[in-house]
Parts: C-alpha cells; sequence; structure tokens
C-alpha cells in the first residue's frame, strides 16, 4: 500500500529512495530503527590526548546540523565519535551511512574517493608548517641541524638526507608519511616503501626514532605538535628538513550522503573554521 511503501521509506538508509514500482516489498530488506543513526569518526589525530578536543569539534558540528531539521531530523545523528582501530579503518570509510569523518589524500586518491567526497579542509595554521588548509610534513632525524619552514611553499633543500639512514613511515598509502617525500625527492614511492620500516603510526615512528630503531622519519605537522606537547620520545628528535605545502588532511562523508546534507555539513565546518574544498579537488 501507500502507507506501507512510506514507512519503507522512512527506514532506508542514507541514500535510498524509497520503493520501486519494479520491486515488491518482498524483494526489500527490513531494517532495523538503529540504522536511522548515522555514523560519525575523527580518526587521523585520533590520540588519547587529543579525544576531547575531537568531541569538541563534532559536537559544535552536531549542534548546527540539529538545528537543520530540513536535512538533518536531530535523532539521527550520533552523541559521540565511533572508536576506530587500523583493522576497521577501510571498511568504516565504505560504510554508506557514515556522515562525518576524516581521511588523507593519499588514501583518498588511491581509491578512496570511489566511496568517500571531500566536504573542508580543516585549518593548520596553529600548527608549524601549517597555513591555513595547507599543511606540511616535518622530517626528523636523532640528529642534525635544525631547519626553520621555508618561507616559500616549496620544501627543504633534501639532497642526500637520506643517505646512510633508515626511513620510518606509517602507512604505505600515507602522504605525510610517504608519499610527499617520495615526490619531493623524485623517487619512486614504491622503493622508498620497500627500502623503509613500517611503523604502523606517526606517533609510533617517532618513539621508534628515539629508540634507535629508525633513523629518518616524516611526520605531518599536526601530528608532530602533538608529539612535541604528549610523546616523551619527540625530546630525542630533531626536525632537519620540511616537505613542500600540500592540502590538509579532509573531512569527508559518504558519497551516498544526499546533497543538501553535504552541504550543511560544510557550512557547520567552514563555520568552526575550515576552509571550503577547492576546484579539483571538490570535483574529485
Amino acid at each position: 500500500s501507500a502507507m506501507m511503501a512510506m514507512c519503507f521509506r522512512i527506514i532506508l538508509p542514507c541514500g535510498g529512495h524509497g520503493v520501486s514500482g519494479q520491486k515488491s516489498l518482498s524483494s526489500i530488506p527490513l531494517i532495523k530503527t538503529s540504522a536511522l543513526s548515522y555514523r560519525a569518526s575523527l580518526p587521523m589525530y585520533d590520540w588519547p590526548e587529543a579525544k576531547a578536543e575531537n568531541a569538541r569539534l563534532w559536537q559544535a558540528v552536531r549542534n548546527a546540523l540539529s538545528e537543520r531539521a530540513d536535512v538533518m531530523p536531530e535523532n539521527y545523528l550520533p552523541d559521540s565519535l565511533e572508536e576506530i582501530t587500523d583493522q576497521t579503518l577501510d571498511a568504516h570509510w565504505q560504510k554508506p551511512d557514515l556522515l562525518f569523518s576524516q581521511s588523507c589524500w593519499g588514501p583518498l586518491k588511491a581509491g578512496g574517493l570511489a566511496y568517500l567526497q571531500p566536504v573542508a579542509q580543516p585549518c593548520y595554521s596553529r600548527f608549524e608548517g601549517g597555513r591555513q588548509q595547507m599543511y606540511r610534513s616535518a622530517i626528523i632525524a636523532r640528529d642534525g641541524a635544525a631547519a626553520p619552514v621555508p618561507d616559500q611553499s616549496h620544501a627543504t633543500d633534501f639532497e642526500g638526507i637520506l643517505r646512510g639512514r633508515r626511513f620510518g613511515y606509517n602507512h604505505a598509502s600515507s602522504l605525510s608519511g610517504l608519499l610527499a617525500l617520495a615526490e619531493d625527492l623524485q623517487i619512486d614511492a614504491q622503493y622508498l616503501q620497500e627500502s623503509g620500516i613500517r611503523t604502523g603510526s606517526h606517533r609510533a615512528s617517532v618513539r621508534r626514532l628515539a629508540e634507535g630503531a629508525i633513523d629518518i622519519a616524516a611526520i605531518d605537522c599536526r601530528s608532530w605538535a602533538m608529539a612535541r606537547i604528549f610523546e616523551p620520545a619527540a625530546r630525542h628528535c630533531t626536525v632537519i628538513g620540511w616537505t613542500s605545502e600540500r592540502l590538509g588532511l579532509p573531512y569527508v562523508t559518504s558519497r551516498q550522503t544526499a546533497p543538501a546534507l553535504k552541504a550543511a555539513l560544510t557550512d557547520a565546518l567552514m563555520n568552526n573554521g575550515c576552509y571550503d574544498v577547492a576546484g579539483d579537488a571538490a570535483q574529485s
């Protein structure tokens, strides 16, 4: 009946279009009411010491969206951010009900843009090496002359920076941890990966370097700023160079998120100090 069809439309997840005239109701799986709630996460800088800051951002975004009843009934919004592990991250990013998260341009350009769409760029200006929506990686080692952030957008002179040093990186798809350095050095990223040591995270790279397991690593400027405050091992590390400026880690939503809701999410983020996603990136 028309009433039953309407009920099914209400409980379809984000991206659903209700009951098609070509399908019988028996062919449509029943979805529990709990599926109405969207997902939200901030896995990129999810250090224990940063959880409160991440929670404050989500609450600001949630409050803004809850005032937009035209696109988002408040009870659809999760109260808190999901805890995501490295093992569950890729599957989490592919959830069609993922409303708010953060990713890296490395995995996005390696296939993530098939199921995620950027909605805003965070501001990195409060971190050394950051400028508005642009960021850099700090190249850290146990010894060497400290390098200031370059005045222009280009990288530090990297000639010979890897010679005789064991390179550590967080993930092979990481822009800040591997791909940016490879691009600035004009060497093959696969070679840099295979000749390096995977640590699993930027924080782990700092610790492994301090312990002597690796000799050099690239750490994005926000993670390095956090390490200097919260990670004791950072005291044993020196910034000996900086990569070129690149777009920082964008906030993202599922490709299944409705355009009006995506626009409302972008507005909420821009009202909290973020930048619009520029040009080609917005169309990706």
